[in-house]
């Protein structure tokens, strides 16, 4: 499955809200995922935390920065609940594969 994200700054001309999101730059993410094969093994849970990390433009850098540095976990907390990803250390998980 090939998941894209990408998302830019409202024009000048837009009222702000509710669409202002956090970021005034473009940004943008393409990622190719399997259930299995080559890759990094993830691991996604929703749970219960509750906090405001910011809009998605603002959360992808953090995103982007766990999927290259060592860190085994990333928690992005939203009004709502919290996503936590993981990197599964055992590479022939059934868990989904992310494809460089």
């Amino acid at each position: 499955m090939l998941l894209v994200f990408y998302d830019e700054p409202m024009l000048d001309f837009y009222p702000f809200a509710p669409f202002k999101l956090s970021a005034d730059e473009s940004c943008a993410l393409a990622l190719r995922i399997a259930k299995s094969g080559e890759g990094q093994a993830l691991r996604m849970s929703s749970l219960p935390l509750t906090g405001n990390d910011g809009e998605q433009p603002v959360q992808l850098p953090a995103f982007i920065r766990f999927l290259s540095d060592p860190q085994a976990q990333l928690t992005l907390k939203t009004p709502q609940h919290s996503w936590r990803w993981e990197k599964m250390l055992n590479q022939h998980s059934s868990r989904g594969k992310l494809h460089g």
